[in-house]
């Protein structure tokens, strides 16, 4: 919970990436590492570890950290510590103009076919859809700039799902999940709060034991939610279009039809589904 912007408040950077361009004179998009010069001479919106706010430039600021501890570049170190353990043959590191995506990757549609001004030197001055070149993926690969399917995600789910966890240690995990110090999570009295953010992860004990964790995520053309339950069921929903008519995200309005479907499913299939995806060839 240590996070010393507040992006309700000054802005997230990784959407200033033209302006901060223009700040730092550089071409743009800025990259991320003069994202990352250019906030450490912005000042604190609060103390350091006095208030927990949600910050996607921290977990920028991580994919660096990873970079500097093993001496490769992030997307390579996440194929080969996690994704290659775990048979995520189809995730991939995102590129934001339509003329990059990727094979079989899925066209991104916004509400209304919103345009604007495209940032690349490429497009520039081209009227774009909102998902393709009006902000950039790429400055985003720690905290959302991966393209993956649905099965890959559900296999990242299972990891952290099962009895026995094949990429991190079972402490590890359940450092994970533990509930923060900070009073946004924790009650007058100190005692954790019906849901709270571990690392990664939004964390609601059960009664009868274990707890049910999902991550759900937005941006322009697109909608997700991946869910692991208390009882072993782990799904992933990816939409190709963010909100509905209502401005509403489509993950969060069928977040709770799927809990109330698999709650009627009574003679389920049970397999260790983890032994099967890593059998795989």
């Amino acid at each position: 919970c240590i996070r010393d912007r507040d992006r309700e408040k000054s802005g997230d950077p990784m959407f200033k990436t033209v302006s901060i361009a223009s700040e730092r004179n550089v071409r743009s998009p800025s990259d991320v590492d003069n994202i990352s010069l250019y906030q450490l001479g912005q000042p604190l919106d609060f103390d350091p570890g006095s208030v927990y706010q949600s910050s996607n430039f921290g977990y920028a600021l991580w994919g660096r950290v990873i970079e500097q501890a093993s001496g490769q570049s992030y997307g390579d170190y996440v194929k080969q510590e996690i994704l290659k353990p775990l048979k995520m043959k189809d995730t991939q590191l995102g590129r934001t103009r339509q003329a990059l995506k990727l094979p079989q990757e899925v066209t991104y549609y916004n509400l209304n076919d919103q345009t604007g001004k495209s940032i690349f030197p490429e497009d520039e001055g081209k009227e774009v859809t909102w998902p393709y070149g009006v902000w950039t993926v790429e400055v985003m690969d720690s905290h959302g700039g991966w393209v993956s399917t649905a099965p890959d995600l559900v296999r990242f789910g299972l990891s952290f799902s099962q009895k026995r966890h094949p990429i991190l240690s079972k402490q590890t995990v359940q450092t994970l999940f533990e509930c923060p110090d900070c009073s946004n999570w924790r009650t007058e009295n100190g005692d954790p709060k019906d849901y709270w953010y571990g690392c990664g992860w939004l964390i609601r004990p059960v009664k009868d034991g274990g707890a049910n964790i999902w991550h759900g995520g937005r941006l322009a053309g697109t909608s997700t939610i991946l869910v692991g339950r208390h009882d072993g069921f782990v799904w992933a929903i990816l939409f190709n279009q963010g909100v509905n008519s209502k401005e509403e995200a489509l993950s969060g309005l069928i977040d709770s039809a799927m809990h109330r479907a698999v709650d009627q499913v009574r003679d389920w299939p049970r397999t260790d589904l983890f032994s099967r995806f890593s059998d795989e060839n």
